[in-house]
């Protein structure tokens, strides 16, 4: 961030260093209206869900992270604990991914692919 027009001035000291992020639900296993059932060989998912993340390395803070189904922006969490309760009808193969930004720009993603059916109205 450049201060008063000064570009040598920045408010974020630079850090080169990537912030990490790993989604830590859903898990491979069964959830039923976001209770986990039991374990199982991939995310089936039925019925609402909230995407949960875990940083580390976020260096100078983490400024948001941006949640995706299949490439599709679906929300942009710019708050700790960067999670997104999902709760649109959606049927099928889903990939799940998540993008971390920090304050210079620096980024990080996961993504898993689930299962999901929710038939509920939103």
């Amino acid at each position: 961030m450049v201060i008063c027009g000064d570009p040598t001035l920045n408010l974020y000291p630079m850090n080169s260093d990537n912030p990490n992020i790993k989604i830590i639900k859903p898990e491979n296993a069964i959830y039923i209206h976001n209770n986990k059932i039991f374990n199982f060989i991939t995310p089936l998912i039925i019925g609402n869900l909230s995407i949960e993340t875990k940083i580390t390395n976020p260096g100078n803070g983490i400024k948001n992270v941006s949640f995706y189904i299949d490439d599709e922006l679906i929300a942009i969490d710019d708050s700790i604990p960067f999670n997104h309760y999902f709760d649109k009808r959606i049927i099928g193969k889903k990939t799940i991914k998540v993008l971390a930004t920090d304050y210079n720009d620096n980024t990080a993603s996961d993504e898993i692919i689930t299962y999901i059916i929710n038939l509920e109205k939103y």
